[in-house]
């Protein structure tokens, strides 16, 4: 519990300078490209992501992929966005920690449809019926 405390301590802007900085930063590069700093999260990197992004509404997932479409053309451009474009941004305007620490709290992962494994079953089904065609692959598996 001491550690969870010091962590947060260390972490927090309002009591260590560093994160400050660090926080000002990011704030910068975020607002110079129209991101918030939910957008940073990559569904494909976490099951509870995935899931929390799939709960949230379709408006504001079209809202982040639009963000994120124009971060990567500004990019590609080597441009930032007009400053008063840029004085507008919230990059830490959350819209998927809420969400994403409700799918947390159930308490299981996410893991992949059923469907998904009776697809492998039906592939792996396929594949040894194969093999038990070909007696030159079945004497290598000792397939009978």
């Amino acid at each position: 519990m001491a550690t969870s405390q010091l962590v947060r301590t260390i972490l927090d802007p309002t009591k260590n300078w560093f994160a400050a900085v660090h926080k000002k930063t990011i704030t910068e590069r975020l607002r110079k490209y129209g991101l918030r700093y939910d957008d940073l999260f990559d569904p494909m990197e976490c099951l509870d992501i995935k899931e929390a992004m799939r709960r949230l509404p379709r408006e504001i997932i079209d809202a982040r992929n639009q963000r994120i479409l124009r971060a990567m053309d500004l990019s590609m451009k080597h441009e930032y966005l007009p400053k008063d474009l840029q004085a507008q941004q919230t990059p830490f305007r959350s819209y998927l920690t809420d969400m994403l620490a409700l799918v947390s709290s159930l308490g299981f992962e996410f893991d992949y449809p059923l469907w998904i494994y009776f697809h492998e079953y039906l592939l792996f089904i396929a594949c040894y019926t194969i093999l038990q065609g070909n007696d030159k692959i079945n004497s290598l598996f000792s397939l009978k």
